[in-house]
Formats: structure tokens, C-alpha cells, sequence
């Protein structure tokens, strides 16, 4: 695991983003005020994970890995990245609905019955921290494993043979 030092600090950089995100749509007005707008406006963070993903990936290749990473590699240096995420993924909800934002499940709840996406009990039924805790363990590994495969595809570089050298002169 200490090749993978660089992966468990993105990854933690990805939980606090994560975290970072939830608390600013929060400050921002995406809980109460403008409620309305959170699914389209929570799809933004989308972004993030996969800049963080990036940039570590690319860290490995030219930095670890000398110019190239394998597919073991950058699939593997995904999967640390995500598997970290999603570790303190529950955590940070509970977190999140006990000291930022008790009110999050019941304004939700009103909204999705409020706009038709969802009766009473089935809002009830998934806006829970079960079901948020179940959504932020396995999001992050689906996602990461997915985002990885593609990311490492652009990342990969074949060591290119060196140019050859122009003949010298005789004499």
C-alpha cells in the first residue's frame, strides 16, 4: 500500500471535496430557498471527482511511473482514490445531517412530493441515512471504477523509442 501513498491523499482530498460541496449547496440556498434547482445544480460536482481522479493519475505517470501508467496501474490508483471516498462517505453524511443540516430529509421530502417526483412514502423511503449511506458507499466505487477505465485510457503513454542520432561524420 505505500505505492498508493499519493491515491489515499487524493482520496481524502475527494471526501473533504465531497463534504466541502454538500455543506456549500447548503450555504448557498440549495436545502431551502432554492431546493428546486438541487438536483440539476448537484450534478455540477460531477466535475470534481473526476479533475481530483485526473490529476492524480497523471501524478503517477509522470511523476511515479516515470511517463507511463499501465492499465493495472491507473485502474488500481482509481479504485484507491475511490475506495477512500467511499469509506468516509457515510461518515460525512451523518456528519453533514447532525451538525450542518438536520433539516436536509424533510425538506427533501416535501420538495420531491411538492414537484409530483415522488409520493409521501416513497420520498420517505429514500430519503433516509440509510439510503444515503448505502448511495455515498457504493457511488464512489461504481463511479470511480468507471471514470477510471476512461481517464486511465487518456492518461496512458507509450515510452516513445528515442529519435535516432544523426551519423557522424568520418574524419
Amino acid at each position: 500500500m505505500k505505492s498508493y501513498v499519493s491515491e489515499l491523499k487524493y482520496g481524502l482530498l475527494l471526501a473533504l471535496a465531497s463534504f466541502a460541496w454538500i455543506c456549500l449547496e447548503y450555504a448557498v440556498g440549495l436545502h431551502g430557498k432554492y431546493i428546486e434547482y438541487h438536483p440539476k445544480v448537484s450534478m455540477l460536482f460531477a466535475v470534481i471527482p473526476i479533475v481530483i481522479m485526473w490529476k492524480a493519475l497523471v501524478h503517477r505517470r509522470d511523476v511515479l511511473q516515470g511517463g507511463t501508467v499501465s492499465w493495472g496501474q491507473g485502474l488500481a490508483s482509481g479504485m484507491v482514490i475511490s475506495l477512500v471516498a467511499a469509506v468516509f462517505g457515510a461518515p460525512s453524511i451523518w456528519v453533514f445531517l447532525n451538525f450542518v443540516n438536520p433539516n436536509f430529509f424533510p425538506a427533501m421530502i416535501e420538495c420531491a412530493v411538492k414537484v409530483g417526483q415522488a409520493t409521501q412514502a416513497e420520498a420517505e423511503a429514500y430519503f433516509t441515512f440509510k439510503s444515503y449511506a448505502i448511495q455515498a458507499t457504493f457511488f464512489p466505487l461504481a463511479a470511480g471504477l468507471v471514470t477510471a477505465v476512461i481517464l486511465t485510457a487518456v492518461a496512458r503513454r507509450k515510452n516513445k523509442a528515442a529519435p535516432a542520432e544523426p551519423a557522424k561524420a568520418a574524419g
